[in-house]
C-alpha cells in the first residue's frame, strides 16, 4: 500500500512510501478528505491536537447540513448532528489546537469550492447563536446563525446591513439597511442615500440613489419575476451569503405570527427583532411617531406585478402588500 504524507496548512505536500497514510495535522484550520471509509471517529479524539471535526453533508440537496464530530471533550453548546463515521471519498474539515500526527487509511480529496464550517456553538438550548463570531460573511459584514426552536431552520442572527445583534427594542445598530424590493446592495439600501426620481431602465445595474415616486422603481421585468428569482439565489450573488436566500412571507408568518403577538416577543424571541425603521417611497426614514413607525421586513413573495408581501411589526404582527418602492429590512434564511 502506499503511503501520502499530507501537510495541510498554506501548501499540500505528497509523498510516498510502503507504509500506511498519515495526517500531518497543523494548527488552525484544514481540509482533508478519506479514499476509505472511516468508521472509528475516536481517532481524532486520541491525537492529542484536534478540536473538533467537520462535514458539510449535501446528499439531500433540498436540505444540507454540517455534521460535526467534537474531539476535545468539549460541548460548544452544539445542538445540531453529529458525525460518527466518514465515508470513501468524502473531504472533511479539521479545526487544531498545536500540530499531531494521525495515522488512517488513504487520504484524497479535491476540497475546492467547499463551504467554510461554522463555529461549533452554532446554537445553544434556546436556538441562540451569542458567541459565534463570524461564521458568515457577505459584503463586508460578519453575521452568525441562529436555529429556530419553532421550525428548525437557520436564520442569519440580525438583519442584513445591522452591525450587531439586537440588545434592545430600540437598538440602532441592529436594524439594518433598508432595501427597496428586488434592489441589490448597491448603495441605495443605506439610510441616507441620495434620492433620484428617475427610474432605473435596468435591475441590476441601476445606480446607488433610492428611487422615489409610486409604483415600481424600474420600467422593464414587468412581472417581477427576474427580481423574485435573484433575490432566491443561494451562491451569494444576490443580496443574501451564499447557502441563504430572502424568505417567502410563509417562512416569515411561520415563525413569528404562528407564535408571536407583538414587537416585544420578537424581540424576546431567538430572532432578535428590534422596532426599527423603515424608509418611505418619497426616501424619507420614518424613526419616530405615529402608527407606520415600526420594522418591517420584506419576502420574495408577490402580490401582484408591482407588490409584495411583507412582514410589519409595528407593535403587533401582521403581513401587508406594499409597492417595491418602499425601504423595508431583510432578514435571510439558509436555504
Amino acid at each position: 500500500m502506499k503511503k501520502a504524507l499530507i501537510k495541510l496548512g498554506l501548501v499540500t505536500a505528497i509523498s510516498t512510501s510502503l507504509l500506511g497514510f498519515t495526517y500531518e495535522i497543523k494548527d488552525g484550520w484544514q481540509q482533508l478528505g478519506a479514499i476509505e471509509d472511516i468508521e472509528d471517529m475516536t481517532i481524532f479524539n486520541n491525537a492529542g491536537c484536534v478540536d473538533h471535526v467537520w462535514y458539510y453533508d449535501n446528499n439531500d440537496t433540498s436540505n444540507p447540513n454540517w455534521k460535526l464530530h467534537i474531539a476535545d471533550g468539549n460541548t460548544y453548546n452544539y445542538c445540531g448532528e453529529t458525525l460518527d463515521s466518514l465515508k470513501k471519498g468524502q473531504g472533511f474539515w479539521v479545526k487544531a489546537t498545536g500540530d499531531c500526527t494521525i495515522e488512517i487509511d488513504e487520504p484524497n480529496c479535491n476540497p475546492l469550492g467547499m463551504p467554510i464550517p461554522p463555529s461549533p456553538d452554532s446554537c445553544d438550548i434556546n436556538g441562540t447563536n451569542p458567541d459565534n463570531n463570524g461564521t458568515v460573511t457577505h459584503n463586508g459584514f460578519i453575521y452568525g446563525e441562529v436555529v429556530s426552536p419553532n421550525t428548525g431552520r437557520t436564520w442569519l442572527d440580525r438583519n442584513l446591513g445591522a452591525s450587531q445583534v439586537c440588545t434592545s427594542m430600540n437598538d440602532s445598530a441592529c436594524f439594518g439597511d433598508y432595501y427597496q424590493w428586488g434592489r441589490e446592495a448597491d448603495g441605495h439600501e443605506k439610510k441616507d442615500s441620495a434620492t433620484t426620481t428617475v427610474k432605473a431602465t435596468d435591475i441590476t445595474n441601476v445606480g446607488s440613489s433610492f428611487i422615489t415616486g409610486s409604483g415600481d422603481w424600474s420600467t422593464i421585468d414587468a412581472d417581477a419575476s427576474l427580481r423574485a428569482a435573484n433575490w432566491s439565489k443561494t451562491d451569494g450573488s444576490s443580496i443574501c451569503p451564499i447557502g441563504y436566500r430572502v424568505p417567502t412571507i410563509d417562512e416569515i408568518t411561520t415563525e413569528t405570527i404562528s407564535n408571536l403577538v407583538n414587537s416585544q416577543d420578537l424581540f424576546n424571541s431567538f430572532l432578535k427583532l428590534a422596532e426599527g425603521y423603515h424608509r418611505e417611497i418619497n426616501g424619507t426614514l420614518i424613526t419616530s411617531g405615529g402608527p407606520n413607525l415600526g420594522g418591517v421586513l420584506w419576502s420574495t413573495s408577490l402580490s401582484s406585478n408591482i407588490q409584495a408581501w411583507n412582514f410589519s411589526y409595528t407593535p403587533n404582527t401582521s403581513i401587508y402588500t406594499d409597492v417595491f418602492l418602499y425601504g423595508y429590512n431583510v432578514r435571510c434564511i439558509k436555504d
